[in-house]
Parts: structure tokens; C-alpha cells; sequence
């Protein structure tokens, strides 16, 4: 299954057009599985307040039954240094940007280069209920940040939304860089 996401990634950077793969699943049936958006912006921080560093948007309709997914990645890289810095994944209304609902979020200030891996599963319940648990990692790192994980949303599906990759600094500019997203859409089927 590796090779399939590999070969997928590599079709997206060859190609405009979204990259669509039956996987296998459980009980022998399939999941369409299409990458929505993905990059490796490499992008940071350039002042203290908190600012959007990558947006992906999601067309009205994309989940359109219930039990279809977003798998939602981010991946940052943080300074080594003690200050404060925080990595969050918003979703939300088209234009909503900072003001979406955070869905994961991730907070330290250890004096440790380390990569953080935000991710979330986004489920539809209904049209205008969704389920977003979520988790990160820590990479090079050993200790525990302030984590807020997990969030039940009330975005209505039939109209354009967006997912957020933003991040703070409380003393300098590049102290934490998004330096990959990634949304794939799930489809139940």
C-alpha cells in the first residue's frame, strides 16, 4: 500500500489533474482515494502572530456521503531554540482562514530541532455535522508539548470550504516552517 501513495505523490507532481487510486480495504472491498492538494512549501514564519502559511480548498460537494474522509497531513519543522511556537490545522467556510474551527494544534518550546506531524480524519456524519479526531508526532524530540486534539465541526458541505496550515512565534520569524500538507479525499463506497 506505501508503493501505491508513493506512486500517487508522484503522479501529482508529474500532473494537474487529481490523482485517483483504488486501495484495498478491509473485508475485501474498495475506497477511491483522490489527493486533493499537497505540497512541500517549505514556508515560515516571518513574524510573531499567528499567519497562514498554506490553504487547501475543498469544493462543495467533495464529501459528499456520509462516512467519506479527509485525510489531512502537516508537517513542520521547528527552530532550535526555547521560544514559544505553535502548529495548527484549521477547517472551515471558504475565506474563513484564521477564524475556522482549530482541529489540531501543537505547542513548544523545547530547545530541540525537531519536525512536528500534524494529522487529522476528517469524517462526515451528515451534510452539517463532521468528526475530526487527530494526532501528532514529534520527530528528534523527547518530552511533551500542549496538544489540543480532536473536534466535532458543524460545516455545511454544500459549500466551498478550506483547510488551514498556520502557525505562531512568540519572539522571532522562522521559528517553525510548514515544510509539507498533504488533504486526500476518501470516499466511502
Amino acid at each position: 500500500m506505501k508503493r501505491l501513495f508513493l506512486v500517487a505523490a508522484l503522479a501529482v507532481a508529474l500532473a494537474s489533474q487529481p490523482v485517483v487510486a483504488q486501495v484495498q480495504c478491509a473485508g475485501g472491498g474498495c475506497a477511491e482515494v483522490t489527493i486533493v492538494c499537497q505540497a512541500a512549501p517549505s514556508q515560515a514564519t516571518t513574524g510573531t502572530a499567528n499567519q497562514i502559511l498554506a490553504t487547501c480548498p475543498i469544493p462543495a460537494g467533495t464529501l459528499s456521503s456520509d462516512g467519506d474522509q479527509l485525510v489531512i497531513n502537516g508537517t513542520y519543522a521547528s527552530a532550535a531554540n526555547t521560544n514559544s511556537k505553535v502548529a495548527i490545522i484549521y477547517v472551515g467556510a471558504a475565506g474563513a482562514g484564521l477564524g475556522g474551527l482549530i482541529v489540531q494544534s501543537l505547542s513548544n518550546a523545547q530547545n530541540n530541532p525537531s519536525y512536528w506531524e500534524l494529522y487529522v480524519l476528517f469524517t462526515r456524519r451528515t451534510n452539517t455535522t463532521q468528526s475530526a479526531p487527530s494526532y501528532s508526532t514529534r520527530w528528534g524530540y523527547t518530552g511533551v508539548g500542549a496538544l489540543t486534539s480532536g473536534a466535532n465541526a458543524t460545516l455545511n458541505l454544500s459549500v466551498d470550504n478550506e483547510i488551514v496550515f498556520a502557525a505562531t512565534t512568540s519572539v522571532q520569524a522562522a521559528d517553525l516552517s510548514l515544510v509539507y500538507y498533504s488533504v486526500t479525499l476518501r470516499k466511502n463506497r
